[in-house]
């Protein structure tokens, strides 16, 4: 599995960074968030440029910190690095770094008329934290999706279709695949807020079953390129957490 991780890591940089465009071409930069929903857009980083999303999420057992620094490596291409700076265990009273996550997307098809797209995402876990923390197996996991949004005048519609590929967790024999599928409506309400309803379902391999989880949530521009976030997030069946509650901001430098 380390070695998908790392294959797959020189594969984006070489298909990816060869890219590389100049941002002038577009109109007007802007933040492309990606939070506060489970769900991905097509839409990448702007051309160039380098952006920032973080925050917090905050479960009945788990505070995390996770943040995510892409790049814009083209018009259709971009890179990021995910990772949690702090994590917190509520229940074990245990704190540490979370695990990185490096990765890619890139949008393949786009029909201008009707405001549609198709984009593939992948990324790979580097276990950063250690084994003997809660919330990390200390293994490498893997991750791909196919990501299709559909535009209109007043909403965005996010679909994604997926498989995560998980290392051996603590010594459990592996690796676990989990496919899953999220699907994401956005109402643009005005051209500073936006409000938005997902609900995520991935089967679990162990134990055997299915699992759904909706969020609700909203964002807000303080400025083109800076975008505040929150929302709520509850299981739906056999969540492994109660409700989660997160917020955050994504900035264009």
């Amino acid at each position: 599995m380390k070695k998908l991780v790392l294959v797959s890591g020189m594969i984006l940089f070489i298909l990816f960074g060869a890219e590389t465009v100049s941002g002038q071409i577009l109109e007007k930069k802007r933040a492309t968030p990606q939070r506060p929903a489970v769900a991905r857009s097509t839409f990448t980083t702007y051309p160039g440029s380098f952006e920032l999303e973080s925050g917090f999420s905050l479960t009945d057992k788990l505070l995390d910190t996770q943040s995510m620094l892409k790049y814009g490596a083209g018009l259709n291409v971009e890179m990021f690095l995910m990772f949690s700076p702090y994590v917190l265990d509520t229940e074990l009273k245990s704190s540490g770094i979370g695990d990185v996550y490096v990765g890619g997307r890139y949008r393949f098809w786009i029909n201008f008329y009707e405001d549609k797209s198709i984009a593939v995402q992948i990324w790979g876990k580097l276990p950063a934290a250690p084994a003997t923390r809660s919330w990390s197996s200390g293994e490498a996991d893997f991750q791909g999706m196919l990501i299709y949004t559909a535009v209109y005048e007043k909403y965005v519609i996010n679909m994604n279709l997926g498989l995560t590929a998980y290392g051996s967790p603590h010594g459990v024999g592996g690796p676990d695949n989990e496919p899953f599928v999220t699907i994401c409506y956005t109402a643009n309400l005005t051209n500073k807020f936006s409000m938005l309803t997902e609900v995520h379902n991935y089967k679990r391999k162990r134990p055997s079953q299915n699992v759904s989880i909706g969020f609700a949530g909203f964002s807000y521009a303080f400025k083109p390129t800076i975008v505040f976030d929150a929302g709520y997030s509850f299981g739906l069946r056999n969540s492994p957490y109660d409700w989660r509650a997160l917020s955050g901001f994504t900035i264009n430098f």
